[in-house]
């Protein structure tokens, strides 16, 4: 478990920075264009025993070549006993250590990917950023890095939806547990916090 100390201030001076883009070019298709075949996404990752792994659909369609993100995609396991997957989230949990079939469908066209799940272990968390300031009344997303090890290969993974989260002053600042927010840490009064995630 590593700790980060955050420093706030009292704002005396508010930047603000506006930035525009041009829009995201989504689009809507015709009823001519066809799905072809799914690609999913990561393919063939290892995730370690009781962590989650978020998959991906693309979906190719005919006449284009372009990739696009399925929202339609029906998910599954073929082996529950070693991951089970949200049907409609893509979200798959490691329950046992083996190998899953994850497969995501999209009328009668489909695609997979091969999840493998270790007896990795936990050995770190790394929480970026690692001293951040910021003003009186904002807000800091923090993020927490797992490393894990089986003893001979480590990985390293996303963990700030699993860890817990607290901050050692909540006059000074309180850190978000709640699943959409978690590591969103919010600024109270001006003073310094230790964001622990463990």
């Amino acid at each position: 478990m590593k700790l980060n100390k955050l420093l706030f201030f009292v704002p005396i001076i508010l930047l603000v920075i506006s930035c525009s883009g041009g829009s995201s070019g989504g689009g809507s298709e015709t009823s001519t264009v066809t799905l072809s075949s799914i690609t999913v996404t990561p393919a063939n990752p290892g995730i370690a025993l009781g962590t989650t792994e978020q998959f991906y659909c693309h979906r190719h369609l005919f006449r284009q070549h372009n990739k696009r993100y399925n929202t339609s995609a029906t998910w599954s396991s073929d082996n529950t006993a070693v991951a089970t997957i949200g049907t409609s989230s893509g979200s798959a949990t490691a329950v046992a250590n083996g190998t899953a079939k994850i497969t995501a469908t999209s009328g009668s066209i489909s695609g997979y990917a091969i999840l493998a799940v270790t007896s990795a272990t936990l050995t770190s968390i790394e929480i970026t950023p690692v001293t951040p300031s910021i003003y009186l009344g904002a807000t800091q997303q923090f993020t927490a890095t797992g490393t894990y090890s089986d003893g001979t290969i480590s990985t390293t993974k996303d963990i700030t939806t699993f860890a817990t989260w607290s901050s050692d002053n909540t006059a000074i600042a309180t850190i978000s547990n709640t699943s959409g927010s978690n590591g969103l840490v919010m600024s109270l009064a001006a003073g310094m916090a230790i964001i622990t995630a463990s």
